[in-house]
C-alpha cells in the first residue's frame, strides 16, 4: 500500500499542530477544580491558606504551570506556582512592610530611594538560593509600574518596568 506525499504530509501536519504546546505565555483563569488532584494536593500542603483560584500558562520551555492562589482568615494571600508534574517553582506571601529584614530595606532604598510600594511578598523557590522580597508599585522616576525582588541578603535584586 502507497500512501501520497500529500496525505502524509497532512497528517504529519495534524500531528505536530495537536503535540505542539502554545508557547504564548498568557494566563488563563480555570475553575479550581480542573487543576490535577495530586497537583492541587502538593501546592496545598505548601500554603497554610486553601487554595481556591487557578490560573494556567505555558512557560517559554513549554512546560504547563498552575499558579494556584488562596486568602488565609487572617488576609494573607498566598500563591503557589507548581508544573503538571508537581514540581513547586515558588510560593508568595504578601507581608507587611515591618517583616521585610533590614539588609533588603537598605538594598531597595539604595537602588530606587523614592519607592513606595503598594503590594510586598516573601517568595521561596525550591531551585534559587534564598528568600527573595518582591515589591511592586509605581515609578518614582519614570511613571509606570516597578516590579523589583531582592534576596535577602540585599546583594542581588531585580528590576523591572512594566510599561
Amino acid at each position: 500500500m502507497r500512501i501520497s506525499t500529500s496525505v502524509l504530509a497532512v497528517a504529519l501536519g495534524i500531528l505536530v499542530a495537536i503535540a505542539r504546546p502554545a508557547y504564548s505565555q498568557e494566563e488563563v483563569e480555570i475553575p479550581i477544580t480542573e487543576v490535577p488532584f495530586e497537583v492541587l494536593q502538593l501546592a496545598q500542603a505548601a500554603v497554610p491558606a486553601p487554595l481556591t483560584t487557578a490560573v494556567v500558562e505555558v512557560d517559554p520551555d513549554g512546560v504547563l504551570v498552575y499558579e494556584l492562589s488562596g486568602q488565609s482568615e487572617a488576609g494573607v494571600r498566598y500563591e503557589v506556582d507548581i508544573t503538571d508534574e508537581g514540581m513547586i517553582r515558588e510560593v508568595e506571601q504578601t507581608i507587611a512592610a515591618k517583616e521585610v529584614p533590614d539588609a533588603v530595606n537598605q538594598a531597595l532604598q539604595r537602588w530606587v530611594p523614592d519607592f513606595q510600594p503598594q503590594l510586598i511578598e516573601r517568595s521561596t523557590r525550591p531551585f534559587i538560593e534564598g528568600t527573595w522580597y518582591e515589591f511592586e508599585g509605581p515609578d518614582p522616576r519614570h511613571g509606570g509600574e516597578l516590579d523589583i525582588e531582592i534576596r535577602e541578603d540585599g546583594q542581588r535584586g531585580l528590576i523591572q518596568q512594566d510599561l
